[in-house]
């Protein structure tokens, strides 16, 4: 089994292709959604170089795992194909050391180190545990799904429409909406950077357009179609914007997109703590399917 940094728009191809074969055994434990492997090595273009943060394990057969830094949360993240739950322990030992030096070398303000568990990834929490890790708890992340089918009907307020991405010429739009919604800090020409990047597709962000013309609402949904699952990743709604119903309006329309692309289960994430996007989605007909707690291990001085 050899180990390599991550190299390119290949190597996200890669992810993707291994990411659909792993939820195809059937366990989905601990497994991100395709279009969120792309999503997350995609965050990293950012600010950071994907070569640096993200190294893939694999052998004569493909990737049998790989492990990404996140240095914006001090954290990394694991993904192993449930028919290798050996290698989970070399992946922890190998994110928490890239994890440690790059807050260190930095100069990030981090004692420690966070990682994620699910408890039915027994694998995974068995690595975590011998290498060190403690459970803080708090339901990190919540998984949830539902079938794409029956579809709502989708109401908009008056004057507003909906639409996919044109392209470039919306980058100061979607800006402006990504920043109203979760107080980022995009600009026009970083997003327009962001649309450039791979695995973006303007035909996969739908928005919402109010009667100004400027954006209320938006989100990104990915196909998994080897498995029929569909994702949304990222959800949001301007602040100036809400109380419409276009959160409600915005997951319709995504549902009815993965419908027509043959999807037949979707799934969501949220932080435990986001009371809001708990109600959106429940409203919407997600339950739970998976918790993740934050794992941590100090950074020894």
């Amino acid at each position: 089994m050899d180990n390599r940094p991550f190299s390119g728009p290949a190597d996200l191809e890669a992810l993707k292709a291994f990411q659909s074969d792993a939820l195809a055994t059937g366990s989905h434990a601990g497994l991100m959604h395709p279009g969120d492997a792309v999503h997350r090595v995609e965050s990293l273009y950012r600010r950071h170089d994907p070569n640096e943060l993200v190294r893939i394990w694999e052998d004569d057969a493909g990737i049998a795992g790989w492990v990404m830094v996140s240095p914006n949360f001090a954290a990394f993240e694991i993904q192993v194909h449930p028919g290798r739950p050996e290698l989970n322990a070399e992946l922890v030992t190998w994110g928490f050391e890239a994890a440690a030096t790059y807050i260190t070398e930095n100069g990030i303000d981090k004692d420690h180190v966070t990682a994620d568990g699910y408890a039915e990834d027994a694998a995974r929490i068995e690595a975590l545990s011998a290498a060190g890790f403690t459970r803080i708890g708090g339901d990190s992340y919540i998984e949830t799904h539902r079938q794409v089918e029956p579809l709502p009907e989708v109401r908009l307020p008056t004057g507003y429409k909906a639409r996919t991405v044109y392209g470039p010429e919306d980058a100061e739009l979607l800006a402006d909406v990504h920043n109203g919604a979760f107080s980022s800090s995009w600009t026009g020409e970083g997003y327009a950077e962001r649309m450039s990047w791979p695995g973006y597709d303007p035909d996969r962000e739908i928005v919402i357009e109010a009667p100004d013309g400027t954006l209320a609402a938006f989100t990104i949904v990915w196909f998994d179609r080897r498995n029929g699952i569909g994702l949304f990743e990222p959800v949001g709604v301007d602040s100036s914007h809400r109380r419409l119903g276009l959160g409600q309006a915005i997951m319709g329309l995504g549902l009815h997109r993965m419908a027509d692309e043959g999807m037949t289960t979707a799934w969501v994430t949220h932080e435990g703590s986001n009371r809001a996007s708990k109600g959106l989605y429940a409203a919407a007909g997600f339950t739970q399917r998976s918790v993740a707690d934050d794992w941590t291990k100090p950074i020894e001085s």
